[in-house]
């Protein structure tokens, strides 16, 4: 079991050192384009921001990718959707970076109780082994919050997550609630900033013709002058003969050939 702590250890200490700021903005500006757009985000792309977020160096950071694999998790007992075991995970492993090895507990527990996971079992006696060096109370589980209790103590205008009771999701109104009494997250301000940002780009942008038209337009054009021409050239064509091969003249070359003929008589009557 040691081993396994260690090697799971190792796994999110390499995690952590693969993240970067720039990664993190790039995610979040897709997630916020997402909701600006449509209202909302997909799950996918609210996870791929939770789990960036929760690989920061920044404790504000690592909270907020809490909540929002909170809010997922959330969605997932609505649906009654099997990926809760997934989320739960994450969540997991986002409570025990911010210092909460309580409340990551009680995610594993939930987790545990819907599937037999090694990985689960390895990450919640991390979490107890680092609990028990940080000396938490005991007591702490029974009335411990995901988000949790030492979160809320570290930085609690940052505490946003749902509140659970005796191993059960509670959010809506105290959710909400919490919601109302907080400042700002970075995803407030981060959605803030892309809306002015998208506002200002449209602001600058030029209306843009109807291309379509255009393109009709022009072949309507190109037809017309082709036609033109043409008629100039048969013209020219029809012309250029006239003057150059002139009609032959049937009544005129019969009576040449008639006078031939009667010298040609006199010349042989004469001789």
């Amino acid at each position: 079991m040691d081993e396994d702590i260690d090697l799971l250890r190792s796994q999110i200490k390499a995690e952590q050192r693969m993240f970067t700021e720039e990664q993190l903005l790039d995610v979040e500006n897709a997630y916020c384009d997402q909701k600006l757009k449509s209202g909302t985000a997909s799950r996918q792309a609210k996870s791929d921001y939770a789990f960036w977020l929760s690989r920061s160096s920044k404790s504000a950071d690592i909270l907020e990718g809490c909540r929002h694999f909170h809010e997922i998790v959330e969605d997932c007992i609505a649906k009654e959707d099997a990926e809760i075991t997934d989320y739960l995970y994450y969540l997991a492993i986002a409570q025990f970076l911010v210092g909460d090895g309580i409340a990551a507990v009680k995610s594993l527990d939930q987790m545990l109780a819907i599937t037999d996971s090694r990985q689960a079992q390895t990450l919640k006696e991390l979490c107890l082994k680092t609990a028990k060096k940080q000396k938490f109370k005991a007591g702490a589980i029974a009335a411990g919050a995901i988000g949790g209790t030492m979160v809320a103590l570290i930085n609690p205008i940052f505490f946003v997550g749902g509140l659970a009771t005796a191993g059960t999701l509670v959010g809506g109104a105290a959710a909400s609630k919490a919601i109302k009494n907080r400042m700002p997250t970075r995803e407030d301000l981060a959605l803030i900033r892309r809306e002015e940002l998208l506002r200002t780009n449209a602001q600058k942008q030029i209306p843009s013709p109807d291309i379509a038209s255009i393109e009709a337009q022009k072949l309507q054009l190109i037809q017309q002058q082709s036609v033109v021409s043409f008629g100039t050239a048969t013209s020219s064509e029809e012309g250029g003969m006239n003057t150059a091969v002139p009609a032959p003249n049937e009544a005129g070359d019969e009576g040449q050939e008639e006078e031939e003929e009667e010298d040609f008589q006199a010349f042989s009557v004469e001789d």
